[in-house]
């Protein structure tokens, strides 16, 4: 895929709202969800990719969407042109 300067603006294509709480330290950790489109959850059969994106530092933001764009952030493997060949979960 290289690296690009285009920005890809699916961000909204993310669910918000998604909390992990360790269960020891009682810590949340809020994450954002990308589901391809043709995911059904009754399909046990279909398997995905899950695709992991880091941010660091300079992203750090209570802002869900600043996390998302910071250097295309995982807002990439969302885009139309990517799902469409590499249909995938993105955290």
């Amino acid at each position: 895929m290289g690296n690009s300067s285009k920005i890809y603006f699916s961000r909204e294509k993310f669910e918000d709202n998604h909390y992990y709480t360790d269960p020891k330290w009682k810590t949340a950790l809020h994450y954002n969800l990308f589901k391809p489109a043709d995911y059904n959850e009754n399909d046990a059969n279909t398997k995905y990719p899950l695709v992991l994106f880091m941010l660091d530092a300079g992203a750090e933001s209570k802002n869900w969407e600043t996390v998302l764009i910071q250097g295309n952030g995982g807002t990439v493997w969302a885009s139309d042109e990517w799902q469409a060949e590499n249909p995938c979960f993105v955290v």
